[in-house]
C-alpha cells in the first residue's frame, strides 16, 4: 500500500463546465508537473477558477515519464 505524499504549490482548476479537463497551456513550462485528481462533490468550498496556492495530501497513481507528469489522487486539499 502506497504511503500518502504531501505536495505544496500553485494549483490550477482545469475542469470545464462539461466535466472535461481543460487542455494544458501551449508553453510546457507553464503546464503541470504534478496533476492532482479530486472529486469536487461534497467539498466544503468551491474550487476557485484560475490559479491558487494549496497543499495536497494524496496517493501517487501514475508516473508518465514521457510527459514528466506525476498523477496524484487527492485525499485532502488545503488552501
Amino acid at each position: 500500500m502506497a504511503e500518502p505524499i504531501s505536495v505544496i504549490g500553485i494549483g490550477r482548476n482545469a475542469a470545464l463546465s462539461n466535466g472535461q479537463a481543460a487542455p494544458d497551456p501551449a508553453d510546457p513550462a507553464a503546464g503541470p508537473r504534478v496533476r492532482v485528481a479530486c472529486a469536487t462533490e461534497g467539498l466544503r468550498n468551491e474550487v476557485p477558477q484560475g490559479t491558487f496556492s494549496a497543499r495536497c495530501l494524496g496517493k501517487v497513481q501514475d508516473w508518465n515519464a514521457e510527459d514528466a507528469v506525476l498523477e496524484v489522487q487527492a485525499m485532502a486539499i488545503f488552501r
